[in-house]
């Protein structure tokens, strides 16, 4: 069974080394990212992950 993840952060290098490490794990896939807050509620309402990780100070969100 694999465990569905979303990466939310402003970093791009930040996010493809997360993806890296996390697809390392055969039981893990990255299934979707964003660099902005509004549009990573919108994925992550759409994609319905197992986890997000999300950066707490995410462009577009406050708190």
């Amino acid at each position: 069974m694999n465990i569905r993840v979303f990466l939310a952060d402003d970093h791009p290098p930040l996010r493809v080394g997360l993806r890296v490490l996390l697809e390392q794990a055969p039981d893990i896939r990255v299934i979707g990212e964003s660099g902005e807050g509004h549009d990573a509620l919108r994925q992550i309402e759409t994609l319905c992950p197992d986890i997000a990780v999300i950066d707490c100070q995410l462009p577009g969100l406050e708190g």
